[in-house]
This record gives C-alpha cells, structure tokens and sequence, in this order.
C-alpha cells in the first residue's frame, strides 16, 4: 500500500438543491427531505442548499425550518450548510 493511503472509504460530496420561487416550493422540500433521509451518511458527505420562496439562498437556521424536523435529529447532524 502507498504512504499516506488507508482502507478508509472515501464519502461522496452530493449538494441537494431545493426549495425556490415556484408553487411547487413544498414538494421541492418534501422530496430533498426523502432523498437525504434516504442517503447513508457513512457514504455520502450531503451539503444542503435551499433556497427561499423569495429567491434567496438560505441560512442554516432558514433551511433547518424547511425541512421536518424528524431529519434534524437523525440525518441533519450530518449535513453541511
């Protein structure tokens, strides 16, 4: 094995867009919370990217209101903003 390698698995760096300025805001929201609550974290380094029904990227606190909070306490922790 080379200097410097390890066995250890590499994540995978996914960014979920969601959210926006459509009437199709809450399904947007409803489908990143499934897709994340579906991803292992063991696997996947998610960075969470919402936007606001105004067009604005959100804050943390901002996308921590978007998603449900059965996520915060599971999934989220492992989420970058």
């Amino acid at each position: 094995m080379a200097t410097g390698m390890t066995n250890e698995k590499r994540r995978i760096r996914l960014g979920v867009l969601f959210g926006g300025m459509s009437g199709e805001h809450e399904v947007s929201l409803s489908s990143a919370a499934s897709v994340i609550g579906s991803l292992d974290p063991a696997e996947f380094e998610v960075t969470a990217i919402g936007i606001t029904k105004s067009g604005k990227i959100a804050t943390q606190a901002e996308i921590r209101g978007m998603l449900p909070p059965a996520l915060h306490q599971t999934v989220l922790k492992y989420v970058r903003y």
